[in-house]
């Protein structure tokens, strides 16, 4: 027979020999008496239960690293921050990674490795690219270096040939004050820029006079070029100069005078710098009778003060065949007085209006 259990009403199958005994139900637990087979009535089919489905557990689904986040997106801002901008993106991968051993719920283990491995990439560009600009800009400093003159350049050692002959080196030697300069009976030599310089040849090419500091056409040269002029003429005068003294003993040729000197420019290059020093120059050469194509001289050049430095002293020009050949052409009255043309801040024969004596 079958009967239900009045506590939980759990549904029981039972032999009939149990009627009126008591038994302990199989689902609640609870004893009750077993009715007998005229009193049980038919049960109902158990409604069917309705099974509710449940919602997710959001506790249970996996959180993102918040440090695994900002790994890629500060690694990934090296393009705005800089070179090293990657540094703090790359701390906090580790940092993320980190907290993932520690906590295997963390997610985020993708956007981690991301802003490791582009941080590490751009670092090691940053550091290429820091290393070739700073080899580029150390090169660039020492070529910028080796051009420019040294601060203030010496005066001549105790030994030199200046100091020996003239004692103790004479203020216009440093200054431009060309007039008044004591040219000693030396070779020509001084410094120029910060560097020893000696004439080893003088020549004049074109209109310029070219002091070289070796017998060849090598290095070190200091050339004094004259600025062309409406005339045509040579703006230095020496030519013209190299005329006068064949006609008479001594032609002297003043130009500057510590002023700004328009006429004349003064040029150096050496194996180490090349320079424009003609800002401010002053120039006093006094030519002798030129003789076997070439002209004694006594020169000074004050370049303005010690760094760019001073040349003087006794040289030997040497002249282009044409004028050569005029100045050889002119026969001196070996009885004519000595004749000194001079004209601060230009290139003449003599003063205005002055006319060569005659005998």
């Amino acid at each position: 027979m079958k009967f239900a259990c009045p506590q939980c009403g759990q549904h029981l199958d039972g032999e009939a020999g149990y009627a009126g005994r008591t038994i302990n139900c199989p689902a609640c637990g609870q004893g009750f008496a077993v009715p007998s087979a005229a009193s049980v009535r038919p049960l109902a089919a158990a409604p069917a239960v309705r099974r509710v489905p449940q919602a997710p557990n959001r506790a249970t689904r996996p959180r993102t690293s918040p440090l695994a986040i900002w790994s890629l997106i500060l690694s990934l801002a090296t393009v705005v921050l800089g070179p090293f901008g990657c540094a703090p993106g790359i701390v906090c991968g580790h940092l993320a990674r980190r907290a993932m051993r520690r906590d295997p719920s963390l997610g985020g283990r993708g956007l981690a490795t991301a802003g490791l491995v582009v941080g590490y990439v751009l670092l090691a560009v940053g550091l290429v690219v820091t290393a070739l600009v700073a080899a580029l800009t150390v090169r660039t400093a020492q070529q910028l270096a080796s051009t420019l003159p040294p601060r203030g350049a010496a005066r001549p050692a105790a030994g030199n040939v200046l100091a020996e002959a003239a004692g103790e080196m004479p203020a216009e030697a440093w200054t431009i004050n060309e007039r008044e300069a004591r040219i000693p009976q030396q070779p020509a030599q001084g410094v120029v820029a910060g560097e020893a310089f000696t004439v080893k040849r003088a020549r004049l090419v074109g209109d310029d006079l070219v002091l070289s500091g070796s017998a060849s056409e090598e290095l070190p040269e200091l050339r004094l070029a004259g600025h062309g002029t409406g005339g045509g003429g040579a703006p230095l005068g020496l030519r013209d100069g190299v005329r006068n003294a064949a006609r008479f003993r001594v032609h002297s040729l003043v130009l500057g005078n510590g002023r700004m000197n328009s006429h004349f420019a003064v040029r150096y290059r050496s194996a180490r710098q090349q320079l424009d020093l003609g800002e401010r120059a002053g120039l006093r050469l006094v030519l002798s009778q030129p003789e076997n194509s070439a002209c004694a001289a006594s020169l000074h050049l004050g370049l303005g003060d010690s760094e760019k430095g001073y040349v003087m002293g006794q040289c030997r020009i040497e002249l282009p065949p044409d004028l050569a050949a005029s100045a050889q052409a002119v026969n001196p009255d070996s009885g004519a007085p000595d004749f000194v043309a001079r004209r601060r801040g230009s290139a003449t024969n003599g003063p205005p209006g002055a006319r060569p004596p005659r005998q």
